[in-house]
């Protein structure tokens, strides 16, 4: 099967770290979204304490190929930013960011297929 990961409708994914957040994040994750023009989904909250952060979003990602990630700004993703972008753009709030897709990958990088194989077995 093979997945369109250029989506005719971009979508946005937001996710959102419990422990650090603040009263306008989730308004500014939708406000940012659209205004970017992407369609952007239901918050999608990160928390250490119930599951690893990164298999949360690869999950996510999994289910909308193609889409984008959108965090209030970096810390969000707790320095797991460069292993998103090999599989995702990510965009931030603070400062409307977009950080491309990682077009390269070094020797020992996981891609978006071992990522999805750590996960679903």
């Amino acid at each position: 099967m093979e997945i369109d990961i250029y989506p005719a409708q971009r979508i946005a994914i937001p996710f959102l770290r419990i422990a650090i957040r603040r009263g306008n994040n989730i308004r500014d994750l939708y406000e940012v979204g659209e205004r970017l023009g992407y369609n952007v989904t239901d918050l999608v909250y990160l928390d250490a304490r119930v599951e690893f952060p990164l298999t949360t979003i690869v999950r996510e990602l999994h289910a909308r190929p193609g889409a984008a990630v959108i965090v209030p700004n970096l810390r969000h993703l707790d320095g797991i930013d460069s292993a998103v972008r090999l599989i995702a753009q990510v965009i931030t709030v603070e400062g409307e960011r977009v950080l491309e897709r990682a077009r390269h990958r070094l020797p020992g990088d996981l891609g978006v297929e071992r990522m999805n194989t750590l996960i679903t077995g």
